[in-house]
């Protein structure tokens, strides 16, 4: 099933509580959430917020009233941490910068499922370019995470998305990508490895098997 891009797909509905699931493995962020340290400027933000990404452009940060990106100059930040419909709070998973644009995995949980939503946004405007589920597909009672990311600068994005059954042992992992208007499954599969994709200028990468796999964002 292929996705709307823009403004129709959504974090799907989920049933309020809590999920305990010893199997699942948590997500990387890359190096992880640095604190802001006295000797380090941040691009934006207060000084005193937890880092989740930064460039020379613009900065995605955490405070306890939720996740904001912001421009180097700006006193604008952006609210990064909010889903429609959503019974529970959302997370911010996975973020990557890519100058002022930033993509970033918004997770919501439930007591049996749990959705996760890629989203890609302006920091100089908050404007919303392109939204799309972590996978076209899902198992039974399934919860959805996104073990590698990448984004270019004009806002073409890449990812690899997983949807795992919780009482099937189901598996969905898929590469997937939305350049402009454009969106595709590039592969899919369980031996893909989920933290493998990389971007070099506009040359996606990853590994599935022993075998490496490649495609071009236009």
């Amino acid at each position: 099933m292929k996705p709307s891009i823009r403004r129709s797909v959504r974090p799907g509905h989920v049933a309020a509580g809590a999920v305990a699931l010893a199997t699942w493995a948590p997500i990387a962020l890359g190096a992880g959430p640095t604190r802001a340290l006295a000797a380090t400027t941040p691009a934006c933000g207060p000084r005193s917020a937890t880092t989740l990404a930064q460039d020379a452009e613009a900065r995605v940060f955490s405070l306890p009233s939720g996740v904001y990106g912001c421009v180097a100059g700006s006193p604008a930040r952006y609210r990064l941490d909010r889903a429609s419909q959503s019974p529970l709070p959302p997370r911010v998973a996975i973020v990557r910068l890519a100058g002022t644009v930033a993509a970033y995995g918004l997770r919501v949980m439930g007591v049996d499922t749990g959705s996760t939503t890629i989203y890609v946004r302006r920091l100089s405007t908050g404007a919303l370019v392109a939204h799309a589920p972590a996978t076209t597909t899902s198992p039974v009672e399934a919860v959805q995470a996104v073990g590698s990311l990448a984004v270019r600068p004009d806002g073409a994005v890449a990812w690899i998305g997983s949807a795992q059954s919780i009482i099937r042992h189901g598996l969905v992992r898929q590469v997937e990508r939305i350049d402009g208007p454009r969106f595709a499954v590039l592969d899919s599969g369980a031996g893909i490895s989920p933290q493998s994709l990389k971007l070099v200028g506009s040359t996606l990468t990853w590994r599935h098997g022993s075998a490496t796999r490649s495609s071009t964002l236009r």
